[in-house]
């Protein structure tokens, strides 16, 4: 908000980079043709002298709400559609469940083939597409989440087929083949982490800021070729609890014209900005100060724009070409407008 802004001081600032930019709270790495003895000269030329020490404060301990709604409508007039997520706040890290949590989110809830996409999108016609799943950090509590988008008048349909699918992975075993498929996506992507000299190097940093050991991320893969259904259910069951997740809907509720209060009790969100607050006193408009103004901007237009009086028409096109994932895409655009009321536009794609 305008108002935590304003509160933002230089000297707060300031605190800040001496609080966190220091030599003992940074790592160096360098991908490259290059030496180490040149690496550590050019370090010591530029940051040698750099003696700074800091004490980075721990993470601040990440309470869960507890709230006194089931579900949160954020209201806005220019939507057609609503953007749904259900979940709760989650866990830090448990290591030894990664491998589980991998393949079960690529079962249920992640790509066109998860159970989710499945139900939503190719049998229902309700969305183009599906997020979320059970994620953890190292060092505070993830989310258990699942959203999606649709029709401000689907959205009941879609939030009750949400939980249905939950309710179904909890009772019973993935099949074979959404187990095989998931673990294979995980080995045969697994390549592509490190196809790059710098997702190597990122990734050896990663490793070195979390204190992974050397082979864990090879440990990882060994662990998800293990999994079981049985594994994958017991997971279900621990983790996801329809009951206890909120429902949170961005979208326009005039729209939407169902009874959301069937999911239980709905708290409106205000996601509006509030305009900052003027500290100035402006002085009302007087005869005098209207005359000003009115030949300040003659003399302006007088000036600066009088060529624009004569304009009719503005045509004007360009060509652009974006590279998408190793794909290139042309795209072109041409708008004419003609003065005083008139706009068009082409675009064309691919």
């Amino acid at each position: 908000e305008y108002e935590h802004l304003d509160n933002i001081t230089v000297d707060e600032i300031k605190k800040t980079y001496r609080q966190y930019f220091a030599p003992g709270n940074m790592l160096v790495g360098v991908s490259g043709p290059v030496g180490l003895k040149k690496i550590q000269g050019l370090i010591e030329k530029h940051l040698g002298d750099w003696q700074h020490k800091v004490k980075v404060p721990a993470y601040p301990k990440v309470k869960k709400p507890k709230n006194d709604f089931k579900l949160a409508f954020a209201h806005k007039d220019n939507l057609n559609q609503n953007y749904i997520s259900v979940g709760y706040m989650g866990k830090k890290e448990e290591k030894e469940m990664q491998p589980v949590i991998s393949v079960f989110n690529s079962i249920f809830s992640r790509g066109m083939e998860s159970r989710l996409f499945t139900r939503l999108r190719t049998n229902m016609g309700l969305t183009y597409g599906v997020r979320g799943g059970i994620f953890q950090n190292k060092w505070y509590p993830g989310m258990t989440y699942f959203s999606s988008f649709t029709k401000s008048e689907s959205t009941v349909d879609m939030i009750k087929a949400m939980f249905d699918e939950i309710e179904k992975i909890k009772k019973g075993k993935v099949t074979p083949k959404e187990l095989d498929d998931a673990k294979n996506y995980f080995l045969n992507s697994y390549v592509f982490k490190f196809s790059t000299p710098e997702q190597i190097l990122f990734s050896k940093i990663s490793d070195e800021i979390y204190g992974e050991e050397e082979n864990a991320q090879k440990e990882l893969l060994d662990k998800i070729q293990k999994v079981t259904a049985e594994d994958v259910l017991k997971l279900a069951n621990d983790y996801l609890h329809p009951d206890k997740m909120t429902i949170v809907i961005v979208g326009n509720k005039k729209k939407t014209k169902a009874d959301l209060s069937q999911f239980g009790k709905v708290k409106d969100l205000d996601i509006k900005i509030k305009p900052p607050v003027i500290k100035e006193k402006i002085p009302a408009a007087t005869p005098e100060t209207l005359e000003k103004g009115k030949t300040i901007v003659m003399n302006l237009y007088k000036k600066a724009y009088r060529g624009y009086k004569r304009l009719k028409t503005i045509k004007s096109s360009f060509d652009m070409e974006m590279t998408m994932g190793g794909r290139k895409m042309t795209l072109g655009m041409t708008s004419t407008r003609v003065y005083p009321d008139k706009s068009h536009m082409e675009i064309s794609v691919m």
